[in-house]
Protein backbone atom coordinates (compact mmCIF):
# COMPACT_ATOMS: atom_id res chain seq x y z
CA UNK A 1 0.00 0.00 0.00
CA UNK A 2 1.68 3.48 -1.08
CA UNK A 3 2.12 6.03 1.88
CA UNK A 4 -0.32 8.88 2.18
CA UNK A 5 0.94 12.07 1.16
CA UNK A 6 1.74 13.31 4.36
CA UNK A 7 4.08 10.39 6.05
CA UNK A 8 5.87 10.93 2.51
CA UNK A 9 8.70 13.45 3.64
CA UNK A 10 9.65 16.17 0.85
CA UNK A 11 13.13 17.60 1.71
CA UNK A 12 14.06 21.29 0.68
CA UNK A 13 16.04 21.65 -2.70
CA UNK A 14 19.31 23.59 -2.89
CA UNK A 15 18.08 25.99 -4.58
CA UNK A 16 16.15 27.57 -1.26
CA UNK A 17 18.67 25.84 1.02
CA UNK A 18 20.95 29.11 -1.25
CA UNK A 19 18.41 31.32 -0.90
CA UNK A 20 17.75 30.94 2.35
CA UNK A 21 21.90 31.21 3.49
CA UNK A 22 21.18 34.38 1.56
CA UNK A 23 18.25 35.87 3.66
CA UNK A 24 20.23 34.75 6.86
CA UNK A 25 23.74 35.66 6.45
CA UNK A 26 26.33 33.59 8.48
CA UNK A 27 27.77 34.45 11.44
CA UNK A 28 30.43 32.61 13.03
CA UNK A 29 29.86 34.40 16.37
CA UNK A 30 26.29 34.40 18.65
CA UNK A 31 24.11 36.91 18.11
CA UNK A 32 21.17 37.77 20.38
CA UNK A 33 18.06 36.00 18.61
CA UNK A 34 14.89 36.17 20.61
CA UNK A 35 15.42 34.80 23.86
CA UNK A 36 18.54 32.62 23.23
CA UNK A 37 21.87 33.28 21.36
CA UNK A 38 21.95 32.00 17.38
CA UNK A 39 24.94 31.32 15.43
CA UNK A 40 25.81 30.28 12.10
CA UNK A 41 22.98 30.39 9.39
CA UNK A 42 20.41 31.08 12.53
CA UNK A 43 21.13 28.25 14.93
CA UNK A 44 19.15 29.18 17.49
CA UNK A 45 20.74 27.61 20.95
CA UNK A 46 19.98 28.06 24.95
CA UNK A 47 23.81 27.02 25.50
CA UNK A 48 25.51 28.77 23.59
CA UNK A 49 27.60 31.43 24.72
CA UNK A 50 29.05 34.93 23.48
CA UNK A 51 32.05 33.87 23.74
CA UNK A 52 31.42 30.68 21.27
CA UNK A 53 33.17 30.40 17.46
CA UNK A 54 32.08 28.52 14.69
CA UNK A 55 34.30 28.02 11.37
CA UNK A 56 31.89 28.50 8.22
CA UNK A 57 32.08 24.70 7.64
CA UNK A 58 30.07 24.04 10.73
CA UNK A 59 27.61 26.99 10.16
CA UNK A 60 26.46 25.08 7.23
CA UNK A 61 26.48 21.45 9.01
CA UNK A 62 24.60 23.14 11.42
CA UNK A 63 21.72 24.67 8.62
CA UNK A 64 21.55 21.82 7.60
CA UNK A 65 20.72 19.79 11.17
CA UNK A 66 18.27 22.23 11.64
CA UNK A 67 16.78 21.54 8.21
CA UNK A 68 15.29 18.14 9.16
CA UNK A 69 12.64 18.27 11.76
CA UNK A 70 11.32 21.69 10.25
CA UNK A 71 10.49 19.24 7.19
CA UNK A 72 9.45 16.60 9.16
CA UNK A 73 6.79 18.84 10.82
CA UNK A 74 5.26 20.28 7.32
CA UNK A 75 4.79 17.02 6.22
CA UNK A 76 3.22 16.07 9.37
CA UNK A 77 0.94 18.54 8.86
CA UNK A 78 0.28 18.72 5.21
CA UNK A 79 -2.34 16.50 4.02
CA UNK A 80 -2.12 16.91 0.31
CA UNK A 81 0.64 16.49 -2.46
CA UNK A 82 2.47 20.17 -2.99
CA UNK A 83 4.85 20.95 -5.45
CA UNK A 84 8.44 21.72 -4.55
CA UNK A 85 8.66 25.17 -4.78
CA UNK A 86 5.51 25.24 -2.85
CA UNK A 87 6.93 23.23 -0.17
CA UNK A 88 10.44 25.03 -0.19
CA UNK A 89 8.34 28.48 0.44
CA UNK A 90 7.20 26.45 3.85
CA UNK A 91 10.41 25.46 4.53
CA UNK A 92 11.95 29.12 4.62
CA UNK A 93 8.95 30.13 6.23
CA UNK A 94 9.14 27.74 9.31
CA UNK A 95 12.99 28.16 9.46
CA UNK A 96 12.86 31.59 10.00
CA UNK A 97 9.81 31.92 11.77
CA UNK A 98 9.40 28.89 13.81
CA UNK A 99 6.08 27.43 14.14
CA UNK A 100 4.61 31.00 15.00
CA UNK A 101 2.42 30.43 11.21
CA UNK A 102 2.82 26.88 9.87
CA UNK A 103 -0.32 25.81 11.51
CA UNK A 104 -2.83 28.67 9.55
CA UNK A 105 -0.60 28.44 6.76
CA UNK A 106 -0.75 24.96 6.16
CA UNK A 107 -4.38 24.54 6.83
CA UNK A 108 -4.80 27.26 4.03
CA UNK A 109 -3.02 24.89 1.94
CA UNK A 110 -4.66 21.53 2.93
CA UNK A 111 -8.05 23.78 2.17
CA UNK A 112 -7.27 24.86 -0.92
CA UNK A 113 -7.55 28.73 0.09
CA UNK A 114 -4.83 30.09 -2.02
CA UNK A 115 -6.65 33.40 -1.75
CA UNK A 116 -6.61 33.24 1.56
CA UNK A 117 -3.28 31.89 2.00
CA UNK A 118 -2.11 35.15 -1.02
CA UNK A 119 -3.61 37.67 1.33
CA UNK A 120 -1.71 36.60 4.86
CA UNK A 121 1.00 35.13 3.93
CA UNK A 122 3.28 38.50 3.45
CA UNK A 123 1.76 39.99 6.48
CA UNK A 124 4.10 36.72 8.10
CA UNK A 125 6.75 39.61 8.98
CA UNK A 126 6.14 40.21 12.51
CA UNK A 127 9.09 39.12 15.24
CA UNK A 128 8.67 36.57 17.97
CA UNK A 129 6.51 37.86 20.87
CA UNK A 130 7.08 38.41 24.16
CA UNK A 131 4.73 37.08 26.53
CA UNK A 132 3.72 40.57 28.05
CA UNK A 133 4.37 44.47 27.35
CA UNK A 134 5.21 47.02 29.98
CA UNK A 135 1.31 47.46 30.09
CA UNK A 136 0.56 43.59 30.96
CA UNK A 137 -1.18 42.95 27.92
CA UNK A 138 0.04 40.52 25.39
CA UNK A 139 2.89 41.81 22.77
CA UNK A 140 1.98 40.34 18.86
CA UNK A 141 5.73 41.12 18.14
CA UNK A 142 7.15 43.62 15.72
CA UNK A 143 6.45 44.81 11.87
CA UNK A 144 9.81 44.06 10.29
CA UNK A 145 10.33 45.53 6.43
CA UNK A 146 13.19 43.15 5.68
CA UNK A 147 10.76 40.16 6.88
CA UNK A 148 8.29 41.17 4.58
CA UNK A 149 10.32 41.66 2.32
CA UNK A 150 11.40 37.89 2.22
CA UNK A 151 7.88 36.79 2.36
CA UNK A 152 7.04 38.67 -0.81
CA UNK A 153 10.08 36.59 -2.26
CA UNK A 154 9.28 32.93 -0.41
CA UNK A 155 5.78 34.00 -1.95
CA UNK A 156 7.27 34.21 -5.42
CA UNK A 157 9.22 30.91 -5.04
CA UNK A 158 5.94 29.41 -3.85
CA UNK A 159 4.05 30.40 -6.60
CA UNK A 160 5.87 30.33 -9.80
CA UNK A 161 9.12 28.69 -8.56
CA UNK A 162 11.67 31.71 -9.62
CA UNK A 163 14.44 31.25 -6.83
CA UNK A 164 16.31 34.12 -8.13
CA UNK A 165 19.84 35.10 -7.98
CA UNK A 166 21.40 32.21 -6.42
CA UNK A 167 24.53 32.93 -7.92
CA UNK A 168 25.03 36.05 -5.07
CA UNK A 169 27.09 36.57 -2.10
CA UNK A 170 25.92 35.47 1.36
CA UNK A 171 27.05 38.13 4.10
CA UNK A 172 29.10 36.75 6.33
CA UNK A 173 30.66 37.91 9.60
CA UNK A 174 33.70 36.87 11.59
CA UNK A 175 32.24 37.09 15.07
CA UNK A 176 28.41 38.46 15.75
CA UNK A 177 26.79 40.49 13.14
CA UNK A 178 28.06 44.01 13.86
CA UNK A 179 29.43 46.44 11.51
CA UNK A 180 30.21 45.64 7.52
CA UNK A 181 29.87 42.37 6.25
CA UNK A 182 32.20 40.31 3.86
CA UNK A 183 31.06 38.76 0.95
CA UNK A 184 30.98 34.75 0.45
CA UNK A 185 31.12 32.23 -2.09
CA UNK A 186 29.50 29.12 -1.82
CA UNK A 187 31.88 26.74 -1.79
CA UNK A 188 31.44 23.02 -2.80
CA UNK A 189 30.38 21.04 0.08
CA UNK A 190 28.65 23.63 1.88
CA UNK A 191 25.04 22.85 0.43
CA UNK A 192 23.84 19.53 -1.00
Amino acid sequence: MPASPASQIQRATRAIKIRMAQWEAITLGPYQDGTHLSIGLGHNNPKLKKRDRITVRRAFELFAEDLLPREQNIARLLKKDIPQHLFDMLVSLHYQSGNRYMPAVVHLINYGEMGALEALYPHCAYTAPSDKDLDGDIDPGEWRDGLHERRKQEWKIGTTGDYGDLDAPIKLWRGPPVGKSEAYTLQPGDID
